[in-house]
C-alpha cells in the first residue's frame, strides 16, 4: 500500500483545529473491480447520510449509512464512521448532546437514475458513475453531475464550511455553492486540500440547506470528492414568555363612560394562539360580540409575534383561551391607564363588584374566566399579570387550586409576579375580588404572560406526535424527535389513535398507551420487551387486533418485562373475513 492514502488524512487533519469536524470519505477498498464501486441499484438515486452525534463535552462521532443495498458499497460506507469522538469537536456547548446529519445527493442532468460512486484513487473518495466514475464530472459529455450535501440540523445551528480535500482530478476545476456565495478552485491538483474563503465569500448552511459541488462551466474534469472539514455556528434558541396585552387605542370608546360594553352576559373573547415551525407563537384575537366598536377594538389584540418555544413538540401546535364573565352585564374594554378588561357592574372599568353598597347590599361578585383549549399535553405556566385602575384595589388569581392573592395594589397601573401557576387543556385561569378582604375596589386586567411546555417524555423515550397527519407508526415524522422507536428507546402514545398496517422492523424496549389507541390491521406486526396500557383510570385506552395476519409479540427475557393491561384499558379481537381471530382470551 502507497503512503498517499496516509498523506491524504493527515492533510485534511491538519487543518482542523479545535472546533472543527470532518467528513472524510477515505477507504481502503475493497472494490469489485478497477478503482471505483458504484451504488449499483438500476434504479439509481441511492444517497449517503453523515450522521453526528455531539456528546456532553463537544467531542463528535460519525456514523455514515446509505440506502444502497450493494453490500460492498454498504462496507465502503461504513469506513466514513468516525467512532468515540473521533469526528472532531465542537466548543459551541449551546448545541452539545445533540445530532444533526449531511445527506449526499447525486444529480445529473438529463438523467433520472444519478448513481453514487465510491473511489479508492489517492485514498478515496466519493464520484459519480459517468465520465470517470473516480470524478464528478461529465460536462464534456453533456451530463454534468453534482453532489449535493444537504444538512438537518437542531434550530440555530449553522455549519461554516473550512476546506475540502479532491482525489483523482489532476487540473481540474471545481464549483462550491452555498445558494448565496459561490467558490471556484482552478487546476486542482490530483489529491490535497484546499481551504475555503471564510470571509469574502463563506460556505454556510443552516437546517433545510444545501452545499453543492460540481464543475464550473469552463471546466474539462473533474476531481472525486475526498472529504470537507466544517465549524459549528448559531446558538440553540431561547424560549421567550408568551405576553398578552389588552392595551388599546381608545378608538370609538368613550371619553364618557370610558369603556365599550360587549353586549350581553354571555359574550366571550378567543384569544387564538398558533405555533409556527420556527416556534414563534402569534396570537389571533376575536369575540362573539356584535358590536362593532368592542370588535375592532379585540382585533388590536392581534400580534404575529407574542413569545416564542424552542421545543419541536410544541412545533405546529395550536390552543385557545376563551375568555367569559360572571357577576357583571357583560365583559368591558376600557381605555384608561392604556386599556384593560373590566365587567359592566359596580365599577366598569374593572374586575370587582365583591363589597358594592351600603353593607354589601348590592354586591354582586365579578369574575373574569380564561378557559384553556389545548392538545394532550400541552400546558401554560402563567408568570406575571398587568392592571389598570388598580390603586388600592385587590385581586385574587386562581387556576382553582393554587389562590395568589395581591391586596391593596399600589398606583393605577402595574405588573405583579405568578409563581407559574400550571393551566392545562380544559382548566381556567380565573381573576376577581379577594373574599372576606372588606371594602376595596378591584382592578381592570391589562394582561398577563405565560410560557408553554410540552409534555414530559421519560429519557429515552419517543413519543407519538402525529406529525405527518397519517396516524401510522412507520412513519418516522409521526414520533418525537423524528425517528422510529427502536429498542433501547421506549415508544409513549398519549392522546392519539395510532394504526400499525405493516411489519415494523425493530420495535421499542417498552410501549405505553397512557391515552388514546393502537390499532393493528392488514399484516401489521410489532414485537417488544414489555408494554403497559390502561393504568390511569382517567382516560380511556384501547388495542384493537383486526383480522389473523397481525402478528404481536413479546420478546422480554426477566421478570419485569411484563405485559399490563390497566383497568382503564379495552381489548378488542376482530376476525378476518374468513371468521379466523388474532387472539382467544379465555382459561388455558
Amino acid at each position: 500500500m502507497s503512503n498517499k492514502p496516509i498523506l491524504l488524512i493527515l492533510a485534511l487533519t491538519a487543518l482542523s483545529a479545535h472546533g472543527d469536524i470532518t467528513a472524510s470519505f477515505a477507504n481502503i477498498g475493497p472494490v469489485d473491480s478497477g478503482t471505483f464501486r458504484t451504488a449499483a441499484n438500476p434504479l439509481g438515486n441511492d444517497t449517503i447520510t453523515l450522521t453526528y452525534t455531539i456528546d456532553g463535552t463537544g467531542a463528535v462521532s460519525l456514523d455514515a449509512s446509505t440506502t444502497n443495498t450493494n453490500t460492498t458499497f454498504v462496507n465502503l460506507v461504513n469506513q466514513f464512521d468516525r467512532t468515540g469522538g473521533t469526528a472532531g469537536t465542537s466548543s459551541n456547548s449551546g448545541f452539545f448532546n445533540t445530532t444533526f446529519s449531511l445527506k449526499i445527493v447525486p444529480v445529473r442532468e438529463e438523467s433520472e437514475t444519478p448513481r453514487l460512486s465510491i473511489t479508492t484513487l489517492n485514498g478515496g473518495g466519493l464520484g459519480m458513475e459517468g465520465q470517470d466514475s473516480n470524478r464528478v464530472d461529465g460536462r464534456n459529455l453533456g451530463g454534468y453531475e453534482t453532489l449535493l450535501v444537504e444538512l438537518t440540523a437542531p434550530v440555530g445551528m449553522s455549519l461554516r464550511f473550512k476546506s475540502w480535500s479532491g482525489v483523482g482530478g489532476a487540473g481540474a476545476d471545481m464549483r462550491f455553492s452555498d445558494g448565496t456565495n459561490t467558490q471556484d478552485f482552478a487546476n486542482v491538483a490530483a489529491s490535497g486540500s484546499s481551504a475555503f474563503d471564510l470571509v469574502n465569500s463563506p460556505l454556510a448552511l443552516a437546517d433545510g440547506g444545501t452545499l453543492s459541488f460540481g464543475e464550473t462551466p469552463t471546466s474539462s474534469n473533474g476531481t472525486g470528492l475526498g472529504g470537507l472539514t466544517f465549524e459549528i455556528l448559531g446558538s440553540p434558541p431561547v424560549a421567550t414568555d408568551t405576553v398578552v396585552s389588552f392595551a388599546n387605542s381608545g378608538t370609538g370608546i368613550g371619553p364618557t363612560p370610558p369603556f365599550i360594553g360587549a353586549g350581553g352576559a354571555t359574550t366571550t373573547i378567543t384569544l387564538g394562539f398558533s405555533i409556527n415551525g420556527s416556534g414563534v407563537v402569534s396570537l389571533d384575537a376575536s369575540t362573539t360580540s356584535a358590536n362593532s366598536t368592542f370588535s375592532a377594538t379585540v382585533a388590536e389584540w392581534d400580534n404575529p409575534n407574542v413569545g416564542s418555544v424552542v421545543n419541536p413538540a410544541l412545533f405546529g401546535q395550536s390552543f385557545t383561551l376563551t375568555g367569559s364573565q360572571t357577576g357583571g352585564a357583560a365583559l368591558t374594554i376600557t381605555e384608561l391607564g392604556g386599556g384593560g378588561i373590566g365587567s359592566q357592574g359596580e365599577n366598569s372599568n374593572r374586575i370587582d363588584g365583591l363589597n358594592y353598597g351600603t353593607g354589601d347590599t348590592n354586591s354582586t361578585p365579578e369574575t373574569l374566566t380564561w378557559t384553556l383549549s389545548a392538545p394532550p399535553g400541552l400546558t401554560l405556566a402563567l408568570k406575571s399579570w398587568s392592571y389598570v385602575e388598580g390603586g388600592g384595589g385587590d385581586i385574587r388569581v386562581s387556576n382553582g387550586t393554587i389562590d395568589s392573592d395581591f391586596p391593596n395594589l399600589s398606583g393605577a397601573t402595574g405588573a405583579r409576579t405568578l409563581a407559574e401557576i400550571p393551566l392545562a387543556n380544559s382548566q381556567a385561569l380565573t381573576f376577581r375580588e379577594i373574599p372576606g378582604i372588606g371594602a376595596t375596589t378591584g382592578a381592570g386586567i391589562a394582561g398577563f404572560t405565560f410560557s408553554i411546555s410540552a409534555p414530559s417524555v421519560p429519557p429515552g423515550s419517543v413519543t407519538f406526535d402525529n406529525g405527518a397527519g397519517n396516524s401510522l407508526w412507520t412513519t418516522a415524522t409521526n414520533w418525537n424527535p423524528n425517528v422510529l422507536p427502536v429498542s433501547p428507546n421506549n415508544a409513549l402514545i398519549d392522546g392519539y389513535n395510532v394504526v400499525v398496517n405493516s411489519a415494523v422492523a425493530s420495535g421499542p424496549s417498552n410501549l405505553e398507551i397512557a391515552n388514546g389507541s393502537l390499532t393493528m390491521t392488514t399484516s401489521g406486526a410489532l414485537t417488544m420487551k414489555s408494554m403497559t396500557i390502561g393504568r390511569n383510570l382517567e382516560k380511556v385506552v384501547r388495542w384493537v387486533m383486526n383480522g389473523s395476519a397481525i402478528s404481536f409479540g413479546q420478546a422480554g427475557s426477566s421478570a419485569s418485562d411484563e405485559f399490563a393491561v390497566g383497568s382503564a384499558a379495552t381489548i378488542e379481537t376482530k376476525p378476518d373475513s374468513g371468521g379466523c381471530e388474532p387472539l382467544e382470551l379465555g382459561p388455558a
